[in-house]
């Protein structure tokens, strides 16, 4: 198996929630925070004129796809109410994106 179609296999099995919550939560959305924050203020700094083509090449693919795989595999651990948690993660962090996206568009309302 190519290393192409084995990143693809195991984007579908974290989506279609077959994955371990761990690996999803610590692997796939933890250290994707941290390395597309890095990468975010890489780009901010050096590439500022590509800011906006990251943000919606990157990072929203990349949100959606951590989001709904946490929620998919939200009880694939062992002690269940961690997959409580994981869910109050998500919807706080679609909460917290869609208030960023849409809260500064009534500033401009009044």
């Amino acid at each position: 198996m190519s290393i192409g179609a084995s990143i693809i296999d195991k984007i579908n099995k974290s989506i279609n929630g077959e994955e371990k919550l761990w690996k999803v939560f610590w692997i796939y959305w933890w250290l994707g925070v941290v390395l597309i924050s890095a990468a975010s203020n890489y780009v901010d700094e050096y590439f500022h004129e590509f800011g906006d083509l990251y943000f919606i090449a990157i990072f929203i693919p990349w949100f959606f796809w951590a989001n709904i795989s946490l929620w998919q595999c939200a009880f694939n651990a062992v002690v269940k109410y961690w997959g409580y948690l994981v869910r109050i993660i998500v919807i706080w962090q679609i909460g917290a994106f869609s208030y960023s996206i849409i809260g500064p568009l009534f500033l401009y309302v009044a």
